[in-house]
């Protein structure tokens, strides 16, 4: 919790996660469960391997302040949303972490082909 607040999350923020399993779990960790019962950083784990469409719709419906995920997901879902025209609410923070390397993912990242490449290069000169 300390992390989040030194990022500058407030403990009201609301924060949706986009994640690549399936979403609705409750968190077991004790600071998940401390959190919940505290009432702090209320929070909502999202299907980030959905469409556009449903992101956007369900950003829209929670109007977090706070919004985490992985780079490929939030780089699809802002380029989808400028595309469309569609509002993001006003958001505080983002966060992004690890790289996902699922295929539903990586394959509609932008920066597909430039990480295959790179990909290939790294394998070509360690041999």
């Amino acid at each position: 919790m300390r992390a989040l607040a030194d990022a500058g999350v407030r403990w009201y923020d609301r924060i949706v996660r986009f994640q690549a399993a399936a979403p609705g779990g409750v968190r077991a960790t004790w600071p998940g469960r401390l959190r919940r019962a505290l009432g702090i950083h209320p929070d909502a784990d999202l299907d980030g391997i959905a469409d556009a469409s449903s992101m956007l719709a369900e950003l829209a419906r929670h109007r977090p302040d706070v919004v985490a995920g992985y780079p490929s997901t939030l780089r699809y879902l802002a380029d989808e949303a400028l595309a469309r025209g569609a509002p993001l609410p006003a958001l505080r923070v983002v966060t992004s972490g690890a790289r996902c390397s699922t295929p539903p993912l990586a394959d509609r990242s932008p920066m597909r082909s430039a990480r295959r490449s790179s990909t290939s290069t790294r394998r070509t000169s360690s041999t």
